[in-house]
């Protein structure tokens, strides 16, 4: 069973939601919820449901109403964003005479700076405690809290972790970023397929028989794309590009853009196992020491799934794998 409260509109707890499904999604994209609930069950806009102790919660924006033809029952569907997402609906703008924003002080109190900054102070705050790691940092033009937080804490190590209790407000902090990288044996699955991408691209453009306009491309064996060849022999691999229409310098531009997409020299993907207690931005992976190599990706998206019954259900997507020679 997972407890699901909700509040009031001045984000007072009012109790527990007595019967409900629950879907959220958070981290690089999507950020909202839906809840769906019963007859009789009547949730206000602009009030907030959340699983205490949990990342899990968010702010009710819209409401559509699904009656059953077979039953003549009413089952209401509230959607809003996650936390993830009302931090990022909020934009740092920086001050008229300056072109970034940027702080100095500990991360704790500068992820308290952004929130007071940004106006977010009604459902947020940060922890009060030092977490004892100064820093100055420029966060991008017009960044989203969201983005400008997670990028901070990202490149310092650490993560940003959001909670909220069973009253008060929404409580951000950051954390000790996790490595999560496992031996060979763990329940961390992996595939690998190591490719020999086109290395010498023939580009055919504008023109007739021998007037025809020809560029030759090529890719050395760090994908960088040139008009000087490095490879030969039994590893060059040629593709031929026509574009008839286009002359020299067209061809340049649209035949390197070409040869740099077919530059992927591995495919790889990660299975992580089910009931993982994994974070946005937790760098999860494998190490294979028969096979010499590491596998990490960085977790990128969490996904729940739960109701008033049973246990939820979380799964994970992560960003691109970065292959290595392992430990």
């Amino acid at each position: 069973m997972t407890r699901l409260l909700r509040t009031d509109e001045g984000f007072r707890d009012t109790g527990k939601v007595s019967n409900y499904t629950l879907d959220l999604a958070f981290g690089d994209d999507e950020n909202d919820f839906e809840l769906t609930v019963p007859p009789g069950i009547s949730l206000k806009r602009n009030t907030l449901v959340y699983v205490p102790e949990t990342e899990w919660g968010g702010l009710i924006r819209e409401e559509s109403v699904i009656r059953d033809q077979k039953t003549g029952l009413s089952w209401r569907t509230y959607k809003g964003p996650t936390w993830h997402g009302l931090l990022d609906q909020r934009v740092m703008r920086p001050s008229t005479d300056e072109s970034h924003v940027i702080l100095s002080g500990d991360v704790n109190s500068i992820i308290a700076q952004v929130i007071s900054q940004t106006g977010l102070t009604d459902i947020f705050s940060a922890v009060s405690e030092p977490f004892g790691k100064k820093v100055t940092w420029q966060f991008d033009r017009y960044c989203t809290v969201y983005e400008g937080l997670r990028k901070m804490l990202r490149n310092n190590g650490f993560r940003l972790d959001i909670r909220r209790g069973g009253s008060g407000k929404t409580v951000l902090s950051a954390k000790e970023a996790h490595d999560l990288i496992e031996e060979r044996g763990s329940k961390i699955g992996y595939s690998f397929e190591s490719l020999s991408p086109t290395n010498h691209l023939v580009c055919i453009g504008v023109g007739e028989m021998e007037e025809r306009t020809i560029v030759d491309l090529f890719a050395d064996a760090q994908g960088v794309v040139s008009e000087s060849q490095t490879i030969f022999g039994l590893d060059e691999i040629q593709e031929r590009y026509e574009f008839t229409t286009a002359d020299r310098q067209q061809l340049l531009k649209s035949g390197t853009e070409r040869l740099q997409d077919r530059q992927v020299f591995i495919k790889a993907d990660l299975a992580l196992p089910e009931g993982g207690s994994y974070v946005i931005d937790d760098i999860v992976g494998v190490a294979d020491s028969k096979l010499g190599k590491e596998f990490s990706a960085r977790i990128s998206k969490v996904i729940v799934k739960c109701s008033h019954k049973g246990k939820a259900s979380v799964s994970f997507d992560f960003s691109d794998i970065e292959v290595k020679e392992g430990r």
